[in-house]
């Protein structure tokens, strides 16, 4: 007997409906905390005449230093022509600056400026207490669980991958 197959030719897995009830109910749960944990620090952001993804750019760089396009897409965890966009717009501000990768001269190096390096250092803090704010209802304890728990969901394509090859 031939398994179910979805469109692209991979197994059908035949959830129980409590099992896609629940999923369901996680996915609407995370989407609803992350819109929740961020509403105030979007306005805070947006007082600064920022979009959320330049300050996700913006703070990317601050933690992590000079980035190629790419790794903003990792680090923000966004698409690369939005980045492309949102960096040209944060270098029109004044930001941001862009330079030739040394190591692949296709590619640009991103870099905070002086004036960009000092609207994030002075957002940032603010935008961690917003956020401290809206998770004051989690204990240490509880952050630590839920992170734990959701690092499985967003390492489970890693660990099906090993298992396939």
């Amino acid at each position: 007997m031939e398994e179910a197959k979805h469109q692209h030719g991979a197994p059908m897995r035949n959830l129980s409906v409590r099992r896609e009830r629940l999923d369901g109910m996680l996915v609407i749960a995370l989407s609803r905390s992350y819109e929740t944990a961020h509403r105030k620090s979007k306005r805070l952001v947006a007082e600064y005449g920022l979009t959320f993804s330049q300050f996700e750019v913006m703070e990317a760089l601050l933690h992590k230093g000079p980035l190629t396009v790419n790794a903003i897409v990792e680090a923000v965890l966004s698409t690369g022509g939005n980045i492309t966009v949102v960096v040209r717009n944060l270098e029109k501000r004044g930001y941001v600056r862009r330079s030739t990768n040394p190591e692949d001269g296709r590619s640009f190096i991103v870099d905070l400026t002086d004036e960009g390096r000092a609207v994030i250092e002075e957002l940032f803090p603010r935008h961690m207490e917003l956020l401290d704010e809206a998770l004051a209802a989690l204990s240490d304890g509880d952050i630590e669980t839920v992170v734990g728990l959701l690092r499985k969901v967003g390492h489970a394509d890693d660990e099906r991958k090993a298992h396939h090859d």
